[in-house]
């Protein structure tokens, strides 16, 4: 999609930093240009978890850009700090791509993330495909799609992915992104 930048928002594990860079190599054909937000704990040599932290990191990354129309690509965290970004008002992507999105927590005690996570999808209106794995253990993709549905979310679509659990893979990822986005280029 010319004229549209892709930024990239991997995981919170530190593989997730060279991960990213896969998918990074196999959307970038279909981007202007690309943009891997590096987190503040990757740097660090740390795994952490600080959402509303790279969220602003995220805002600075949009505000640094040249072209102002761009998308993102966010896989688990990924997707909660754009998410976050978004329901502050702060970034306005044409469109997003989440994979392996983490709308409750497979943890018992996380119930105020479910929450949090819940008020971040509440009233969603971003045009978005969720790319959730049959077996993810987050939610999976039936379940998401409903949740979204009930959370009052608008302009998205659900698909399965092929990986394992909350495993995903770049040239699958690419697939179902490019035809994403060829049938918003037929719109």
């Amino acid at each position: 999609m010319e004229g549209v930048d892709l930024i990239l928002l991997g995981g919170r594990n530190l593989n997730q930093q060279q991960w990213i860079r896969e998918v990074e190599a196999a959307l970038a054909p279909s981007f202007a240009r690309t943009h891997v937000l590096e987190y503040d704990h990757w740097k660090r040599g740390v795994v952490g978890e600080d959402v509303v932290a790279e969220a602003a990191n995220l805002v600075a990354l949009v505000d640094s850009l040249e072209e102002k129309d761009y998308a993102i690509f966010g896989k688990s965290m990924g997707t909660l700090v754009a998410a976050e970004a978004i329901k502050q008002g702060s970034v306005h992507p044409e469109y997003c791509i989440f994979a392996g999105t983490p709308i409750k927590s497979p943890f018992a005690d996380e119930s105020n993330m479910t929450r949090r996570v819940e008020y971040l999808f509440s009233g969603y209106q971003v045009p978005t495909l969720f790319i959730q794995n049959p077996d993810e253990k987050y939610m999976r993709p039936a379940e998401l799609e409903e949740t979204l549905k009930g959370l009052g979310a608008k302009n998205f679509h659900v698909v399965h992915g092929s990986g394992g659990v909350h495993s995903y893979v770049a040239n699958s990822l690419f697939n179902l992104a490019r035809e994403y986005l060829l049938v918003r280029v037929r719109k």
